[in-house]
């Protein structure tokens, strides 16, 4: 990866001069900004704008057949463009398929520098390749190359795409499309991209896929990446509702700038994953580690050259790191419920009933068998699967019209019910928590779930998903980077998450 470091350009599209004024004010932590003119006209005054802002300035006017909203006359777009070159602004921004009409009209100049943009509906390299190269045969001081992501995999095109500019030394910048293709941004950013286009916090994006300048700035931190950073993040699908993109990337910024003993530098992705074998061909070269959630958590088992005692036990992976050229298994959710039940063992010799038949019900199972619980019942919707399971961990099946049946003094929760934004549903579990001490859900948004409200009304105790998530991200945050984490730098940075 080249080593740099990394610029923000705050896009915007003002409806009038006056809009302009202010918002060209307002972004004084972008290091350049591109002003997308489609909503104005020849009129604007831009040397009072270059007077108030010092930062580098792009005009870009696209026509709506180049993805923009002019609706103006050509000679009125070109009138615009050539009052920035008259002006001194630093960049113009012109769509090369039109560039001729445009360029050949314009003044010549040595403070003003071309942009030269394709924003292509291609999504194949074997079309986007001979593109980029034709472009490349127009002169200009920076080659803006944009192309159309509709899978995960198609992100790493840019690595490739990046490859034609190198290799005549010319200024680029090259990602995909739309929020399909937001990886791409953070991946050209890391190889070598002039600058990433980014929207003005708390305003509209110019572009399907710009994030905030805050969330590149202040969560992903490009402008400390440097050759050594290494790629990793969530795999799964749906993750968007995950945070542990902004945790783990806070927390590394965090323990790389205080730590005395230097972390393995990372930068944490969600990479929404439609396919796992087609994901882990295509990725599993640029990739350093994941952190695994449904529905891949058993899946990615086989392709582990190593599995740890957890995995083993489980069934279960959700940790995945590279060492030596090979790909290690952890379960950090089994090693966070074991801590978490360590004080209550006595208690577990009293019975545990285990609410649900996916991937933290095997975890859960495995890490109070290792705790020498007493009789295990497990109990689910899905019958099939909950007996399976039962015989696989030697337990005990209760189907739910006699859930009442049993007594368990513990009541661990491993469904999504009662998750936000459905927090009125609760699983179908008050009828034995008149005898239970201690309840468990899984659940950490929101914390105080429904079932855990319900067992205080019973005076249970209560353990949130909070704590066990926290006790496993801080168990994979030292699996990834190399170094022990304090629990306090932790709850902080949760704490004071975005």
């Amino acid at each position: 990866m080249q080593s740099m470091s990394a610029k923000y350009c705050v896009s915007i599209l003002p409806e009038s001069e006056d809009m302009l004024v202010e918002q060209i004010q307002s972004e004084q932590e972008a290091d350049l900004i591109e002003i997308r003119c489609d909503y104005l006209d020849r009129s604007i005054d831009l040397h009072h704008i270059r007077r108030l802002c010092k930062k580098p300035l792009i005009i870009t006017v696209r026509h709506p057949s180049e993805g923009g909203f002019w609706d103006g006359s050509e000679e009125d777009r070109i009138g615009i463009y050539r009052k920035a070159v008259d002006t001194g602004i630093d960049y113009i921004d012109v769509e090369w398929r039109n560039a001729a009409g445009i360029l050949s009209r314009l003044p010549s100049s040595h403070k003003t520098r071309l942009i030269l943009s394709c924003h292509s509906t291609e999504n194949k390299l074997k079309h986007l390749i001979p593109l980029f190269q034709k472009m490349l045969e127009k002169k200009a001081d920076i080659y803006k190359f944009v192309y159309t992501v509709n899978d995960i995999n198609e992100n790493l095109h840019v690595l490739e795409l990046i490859q034609i500019p190198r290799q005549e030394n010319a200024g680029y910048i090259v990602h995909g499309m739309g929020v399909d293709g937001q990886i791409s941004r953070i991946l050209g950013s890391l190889q070598g991209n002039k600058w990433t286009y980014v929207s003005a916090d708390n305003k509209p994006a110019t572009a399907a896929g710009q994030q905030p300048l805050h969330i590149m700035k202040n969560i992903f931190f490009l402008h400390e990446r440097t050759s050594a950073t290494r790629l990793l993040g969530l795999l799964g699908y749906p993750v968007k509702q995950s945070s542990g993109w902004r945790l783990h990337n806070r927390l590394m910024h965090r323990i790389r700038n205080t730590a005395k003993v230097k972390p393995i530098d990372f930068i944490y992705l969600n990479f929404p994953a439609k396919n796992f074998h087609s994901f882990w061909d295509h990725w599993k070269y640029y990739l350093y580690g994941l952190s695994v959630t449904i529905p891949y958590k058993q899946d990615v088992i086989s392709v582990l050259d190593r599995r740890g005692e957890t995995v083993e036990l489980s069934g279960v992976c959700n940790t995945m790191v590279k060492r030596n050229n090979l790909w290690y298994g952890f379960n950090t959710d089994m090693l966070a419920i074991y801590e978490l039940f360590m004080p209550y063992r006595e208690l577990l010799k009293r019975g545990v009933l285990i609410y649900g038949t996916g991937a933290t019900t095997r975890s859960s199972a495995a890490a109070i068998r290792e705790l020498k619980a007493g009789e295990i019942f497990i109990c689910g919707r899905n019958e099939l699967k909950g007996r399976h399971l039962a015989d696989e961990f030697n337990l005990r099946f209760v189907p739910q019209n006699l859930l009442e049946t049993v007594r368990p003094a513990v009541i661990i929760q491993t469904t999504p019910v009662g998750m936000f934004p459905d927090t009125d549903e609760m699983p179908p579990l008050e009828g034995i928590l008149p005898g239970a001490d201690l309840v468990f859900d899984v659940i950490f948004n929101p914390v105080k779930t429904g079932l855990l409200k319900k067992a205080a009304e019973y005076d249970c105790e209560t353990i949130s998903g909070d704590r066990m998530y926290l006790l496993q991200a801080r168990k994979q945050f030292e699996i990834f980077a190399g170094i022990p984490l304090d629990p306090d730098v932790l709850l902080h940075e949760w704490n004071n998450l975005d």
